[in-house]
């Protein structure tokens, strides 16, 4: 069997090592900026809101070992800021982490049931921005996949280098 032409691999490997770099830098971005967010928030003025919707979301996904279901919290909540009023769906800031039972998902649902009041705390720059709980979720892994991410890239990278240099010497 022939081998492949050098160009080949090193179009797939570039290919591999721009797509991984993306997402890790992606990753750290979007897990810097809800940082940031979730820092800023916690001197965001507030406002009493009233939950409009409180459900459980189920998402399926076809796996080799059968099918996996992740479980969600979805709050939907509305609230008044300067006399207009506005609604979002933003529990928090950061990643929606998948929950592995239903019953976990419903104790935390159990803190805002339809119709209920609560804390809205909203940018004053820009009060479609909002949020009822001021944590980020999850971003500590969303950090933590971006590093990885971007030292797959780097260890990609150096490899395609070396057999550039290599070849070409």
């Amino acid at each position: 069997m022939d081998q492949f032409p050098l160009y080949f691999g090193l179009v797939c490997g570039g290919f591999f090592f721009l797509f991984v770099l993306a997402a890790g830098v992606g990753l750290l971005i979007f897990g810097s900026r809800s940082k940031k967010k979730s820092d800023l928030s916690q001197g965001w003025p507030s406002v009493t809101g009233k939950v409009l919707a409180s459900s459980v979301r189920e998402s399926r996904s076809n796996e080799d070992n059968g099918v996996k279901v992740a479980y969600y919290p979805d709050v939907a909540f509305q609230y008044e800021v300067a006399g207009k009023d506005y609604s979002s769906k933003n529990r928090s800031f950061g990643a929606v982490t998948p929950l592995k039972s239903q019953e976990a998902v419903l104790r935390i649902l159990e803190q805002y049931p339809v119709d209920s009041t609560l804390l809205v705390y909203y940018d004053p720059q820009n009060p479609t921005q909002a949020v009822i709980e001021r944590a980020a979720d999850g971003i500590k892994w969303v950090l933590v996949l971006g590093i990885l991410a971007l030292i797959v890239a780097g260890c990609t990278g150096l490899g395609l280098l070396v057999s550039l240099i290599t070849y070409f010497t």
